[in-house]
């Protein structure tokens, strides 16, 4: 944030859609007060239960050409089944529906779902990638979550939302899980998978 905008006592946050006009936002400014500032990022705690997950469930092709960006994340988890041993200690299966989603205005990284009897889960996954080292933004997870929350509305399709996000880090995952039916804030549960073998291509250049 530019000096010059901070002193008057304004932040940035994101923002999606159109205005009137038909011009897409790119964010706008809160008055949060002068010395203040919004709190937009997940903190991660800095001790994280760490969960070994075995990564030779990668075909050999596919460690050998897969990279370290999101698309590249993705595909890690599903061979894995990282999200069903995470969330439901592998006695549940979870599917992937699509990634990623886009309902306007908020595109959904990863977009999973699993089913108990007559119960749907829905899991909205907000993912950052290794090649770009960003963190996860607060306001891109409400927006997910409220868009998966309207869309199911729209549809007329009753599910719990449990919304999730998943930071990649060298041969491994950090992963928040939010409370469900929740507007994500403060995650419930925090991991941090590491994969064994190594995925090579997940190390960064030195």
């Amino acid at each position: 944030m530019p000096k010059s905008i901070s002193r008057l006592g304004y932040d940035l946050r994101k923002k999606t859609g159109e205005d009137q006009g038909g011009h897409k936002y790119a964010g706008e400014f809160m008055l949060v007060g002068v010395g203040n500032s919004l709190k937009s990022w997940l903190a991660w705690p800095k001790n994280i239960e760490e969960i070994v997950i075995d990564s030779s469930l990668l075909p050999p092709l596919v460690a050998a050409l897969i990279r370290s960006d999101e698309a590249g994340l993705f595909s890690v988890i599903d061979y894995t089944g990282v999200f069903s041993k995470i969330l439901h200690g592998g006695k549940r299966e979870i599917h992937r529906v699509q990634n990623p989603m886009k309902w306007q205005p908020n595109e959904i990284d990863g977009f999973y779902a699993s089913q108990r009897g007559r119960d749907i889960d829905l899991y909205p996954v907000e993912a950052k990638a290794l090649t770009t080292g960003d963190e996860i933004n607060l306001d891109q997870l409400r927006g997910g979550f409220l868009t998966v929350i309207e869309q199911m509305k729209r549809i007329g399709l009753k599910a719990d939302v449990q919304q999730v996000a998943i930071k990649m880090i060298e041969n491994g995952i950090n992963v928040a899980i939010f409370p469900i039916n929740q507007i994500p804030r403060v995650p419930e549960k925090c991991y941090r998978v590491k994969f064994k073998p190594v995925i090579h291509n997940w190390q960064k250049k030195r």
